[in-house]
């Protein structure tokens, strides 16, 4: 099972090691004015993706943008969530739209139990002050009775153009977070003093020369 996997590979002290050094480049790459932007969501993911990827060679991340997956692993897909907070706390988000129509037709679709919108569920809670990462893995047929079960309370939706689409409800997380597949805690993390972003590109002109 693909869980399975990743929760093997995340248990092991070296690949915990490669993904702190990872997250400690993106949060350096993607500060600004010490402020982290929204881009560091996708640079985790990739993070999170590489030091998998090293570890189980099967995993495959070329996935399509039209598919709910992040990528898939034994022909199950999964979807991965980064979370810069305590374990329960902050947003989920589930799809990024600001149309109320396209809103409403996924959560209608999801609230169906249509298997196709359905991926495991990778969350990854990021607790700087408490130096924590915990990762979370979440069956996607957990996943799936829950959102049939709780139906529209599954999910949130504020309009506007500077929404941030649909988001998983607080009472679907807790439902989620009760029960999950495995939980994998890295502890004592500093994700302070990565490398500039501009000092590494300058490192890597030099490295390159006049190739």
């Amino acid at each position: 099972m693909a869980l399975n996997q990743i929760r093997d590979t995340l248990m092991r002290p070296r690949a915990q090691r490669q993904l702190v050094n990872l997250y400690r480049a993106s949060q350096t790459e993607c500060k600004r004015a010490e402020k982290l932007g929204m881009e560091v969501g996708n640079s985790r993911e990739n993070d999170q993706k590489a030091v998998l990827k090293y570890h189980i060679p099967a995993l495959s991340y070329k996935i399509s943008n039209h598919l709910p997956q992040d990528f898939e692993l034994d022909g199950e897909p999964v979807s991965q969530k980064h979370i810069t907070a305590k374990v329960g706390k902050g947003k989920v988000k589930a799809k990024w739209t600001s149309d109320k129509v396209k809103a409403g037709e996924y959560i209608a679709k999801m609230i169906t139990g249509d298997p196709t919108m359905f991926t495991h569920l990778l969350l990854t809670y990021i607790d700087i002050p408490s130096k924590l990462i915990t990762v979370i893995g979440i069956d996607r047929e957990k996943f799936r009775t829950s959102v049939v079960e709780l139906k529209e309370e599954s999910f949130t939706h504020h309009e506007g153009t500077n929404t941030r689409g649909v988001e998983y409800s607080v009472k679907l997380m807790k439902k989620l977070l009760d029960d999950p597949a495995f939980k994998v805690e890295i502890n004592n993390v500093d994700l302070s003093g990565g490398i500039d972003p501009i000092e590494r590109r300058i490192k890597l002109l030099e490295l390159w020369g006049d190739e």
